[in-house]
């Protein structure tokens, strides 16, 4: 079992993720903003995260940038799932750590492989 960090401002995005982690055997936290998020990193270490990119306030951009800043999390695991297709700076991303990126509304078997290599 992992634990999986959900990071998404949309309502039916977070508690679809949720779903599919658990079924998949996952324990799933949910945080809706990225400041909530790294609250939670506070509270524990997950084994994952799955981040959107265009949330209010920080964006997942700017979450990278400080989830990089902690010694703590310079190799955690993070799946950017985004709806952001035209907008995703790839060479910014994979700067900070990232390597697998999916669309949302990905299929659950997606998912699930790039949890698999978690």
């Amino acid at each position: 079992m992992k634990t999986i960090l959900i990071v998404d401002d949309r309502e039916e995005t977070v508690w679809a993720l949720y779903t599919l982690l658990e079924r998949l055997g996952h324990l799933p936290v949910i945080a809706k903003t990225a400041r909530e998020a790294l609250e939670r990193l506070m509270e524990f270490m997950p084994d994952a995260i799955v981040l959107d990119l265009a949330m209010p306030g920080l964006d997942g951009y700017e979450f990278l940038d400080l989830l990089r800043a902690d010694p703590r999390h310079v190799k955690t695991r993070v799946i950017v799932y985004t709806g952001m297709v035209d907008h995703i700076d790839v060479r910014r991303l994979v700067s900070r750590g990232v390597f697998e990126i999916l669309i949302k509304s990905a299929d659950a078997d997606k998912v699930a492989a790039c949890l698999a290599a978690v």
